[in-house]
């Protein structure tokens, strides 16, 4: 990077070497870069001088190899109007382009807020069915769990009807049993032959008082049993078989 000795300014430093040239007749060969660096006020030149020397010499060696442009004064001021004409038809030209041109911006601009519009009412449109989404699982989750309340609950109660089923369920296969039934017989007998024996009969004092007491048998004397069965007479012909029938009827 150049110093602030070594800067120059291209601009200046063209405009002094075309003013060098321009002494020297035109002839790039009697140029050098310490001519146009002494001129600019520096004692010799540095590197920022030959590169732009090089530079400055390339681009006027190209140009003396064209022909000069020379118009004659007769013709000059017809070469100006029609430079002008063509200018102003160029320009108009450019002119009613750049119109199409805004026009179609202006258009494509146009549709574009469109898209924008419909995309920001999409956008809207989403965040709406997404809180009316969300509000909606709210109410499920809500009810949801209710249903697994009453769920629970009703599981909880067929349970314990299950449970109430099987005990008595258990209660009619032990009261159908011929043997359970005879043992609760037999005790209901001795609960009334007990009862029998502490209340005394009407006479008593008349009786002896060896004289054993007479113990009642529930099947011999037609008491009820405990389903609330009266046992048939020996003479009927029923048996114990029969009194199985009716209780598992």
């Amino acid at each position: 990077m150049a110093t602030k000795d070594e800067w120059v300014e291209p601009k200046e430093f063209d405009k002094i070497a075309d003013e060098t040239l321009l002494e020297k007749g035109g002839d790039l060969k009697k140029v050098n870069a310490n001519m146009i660096a002494t001129r600019m006020g520096k004692t010799k030149a540095n590197a920022t001088f030959y590169r732009l020397f090089d530079d400055w010499k390339q681009r006027r060696r190209v140009q003396a190899h064209l022909p000069p442009f020379v118009v004659q004064d007769k013709h000059r001021e017809m070469l100006e109007a029609v430079l002008v004409a063509v200018g102003t038809e160029i320009s108009a030209e450019a002119t009613h382009v750049a119109g199409f041109r805004t026009r179609d911006l202006q258009d494509e601009n146009d549709s574009l807020r469109g898209d924008r519009n419909d995309l920001l009412t999409m956008v809207d449109e989403r965040d709406a069915a997404l809180e009316a989404a969300g509000r909606q699982i709210e109410q499920l989750t809500a009810e949801l769990a209710e249903a697994c309340a009453d769920v629970a609950d009703q599981t909880r109660k067929a349970e314990a009807l299950e449970s109430r089923l099987f005990a008595l369920q258990d209660t009619r296969n032990a009261l159908g049993d011929p043997d359970t039934i005879r043992h609760l017989a037999g005790l209901i007998a001795s609960a009334v032959s007990e009862k029998t024996t502490e209340r005394p009969e009407p006479g008593a004092k008349d009786r002896p008082a060896n004289r054993p007491t007479k113990v009642s048998d529930p099947a011999a004397d037609g008491h009820a049993d405990l389903l609330g069965h009266r046992p048939a007479s020996r003479a009927s012909g029923s048996s114990s078989r029969d009194l199985d029938g009716a209780c598992h009827k």
